[in-house]
């Protein structure tokens, strides 16, 4: 259901209709879909799976605990970041889930400023060219043989 929503407002509109369902198994059945895509916008995900874990604890009359909401947000994440995940897991069972928000949220912060800086500073070829210019702005032009001053 996720996957195809490309939009935070089309995740939004499936979130609430998730809310307004009620049933406990298709709360449960869609928060295990959700899935994190990198380049997406974080918070609307965050919102989006924590609306939903809400949705499921009321659906069932119960409290998601925080190894369940830490579950719940470490199968979302996308497959490429596990090992990182394992990382700052070390020897704990689990990663809190808070620690492992504010874990998500520096990555892909740091992601976004190191895409930053990389469009800033161009590609290579760019570079080159740059140089190749800067060595032509500083080689002396020879004068036309018209205009030279005979010696």
């Amino acid at each position: 259901m996720v996957k195809d929503n490309t939009t935070s407002f089309k995740r939004s509109v499936s979130s609430t209709k998730v809310l307004l369902h009620g049933d406990p198994y298709y709360i449960q059945s869609y928060l295990m879909t959700v899935k994190y895509e990198e380049g997406s916008d974080l918070m609307a995900f965050i919102i989006d799976l924590e609306e939903s874990m809400k949705a499921a604890a009321e659906a069932t009359n119960s409290v998601l605990s925080d190894e369940q909401k830490s579950l719940y947000l470490y199968h979302s994440l996308p497959t490429e970041w596990k090992p990182e995940l394992a990382v700052w897991k070390g020897s704990r069972k689990f990663i809190p889930y808070e620690d492992l928000k504010r874990h998500i949220e520096t990555k892909v912060q740091n992601e976004l400023a190191r895409n930053r800086y990389v469009l800033r500073q161009g590609t290579p070829e760019s570079k080159e060219t740059r140089a190749e210019r800067a060595l032509q702005a500083t080689a002396p032009i020879p004068m036309p043989a018209d205009l030279q001053v005979p010696a």
